[in-house]
């Protein structure tokens, strides 16, 4: 039950129902970039406050991607996260989600909703952003999947990525 507080938490504060066609994403179950690998900059939590962070010494950028297996024309994009030091906006310090499909013929990638940690409702520690986008679900012609980026340039400033949901 501990680690559904925080979920439950931020999703009383937004005020949503939940919804039977929406896809709960954490770092758990993305694959980290060749760079995010190769600069060991980055720790999953398993217990607790599950979540993909950054390793105390360590600064860059942080680069996920977590498919999207199946949704019938998702309409929103939400971002769940923890920032512990303030500072909420800054340009350097920030979590970026993008919503993208990938055509299956040709490879082009097209992002069709994006947001970031610019924003949100602070029940405390933990913070939510939401974003309203429009898509028609093709996965007969496109590949689905959500890109995180985690952007930290100083080791002082701690933001941690909880979860995403796209529904």
């Amino acid at each position: 039950m501990r680690t559904l507080a925080p979920s439950l938490l931020l999703v009383l504060a937004l005020g949503r129902t939940a919804n039977a066609a929406e896809f709960d994403i954490t770092g758990q179950t993305c694959v980290p970039s060749a760079s995010s690998i190769a600069l060991d900059n980055f720790t999953t939590q398993l217990g607790g406050d599950v979540g993909v962070g950054w390793l105390s010494s360590n600064t860059g950028t942080i680069t996920l991607y977590c498919a999207i297996p199946y949704l019938a024309s998702p309409s929103h994009l939400e971002i769940y996260y923890k920032n512990n030091t303030g500072c909420m906006g800054c340009g350097s310090d920030s979590i970026t989600v993008t919503y993208v499909k990938m055509s299956k013929t040709t490879g082009a990638l097209t992002s069709i909703g994006q947001l970031n940690t610019s924003g949100g409702v602070n029940d405390g520690t933990y913070r939510a952003v939401s974003t309203p986008f429009s898509d028609n679900w093709d996965n007969s012609a496109y590949v689905y999947y959500l890109r995180i980026d985690m952007t930290r340039a100083n080791t002082s400033n701690s933001q941690e990525w909880m979860e995403s949901v796209v529904y």
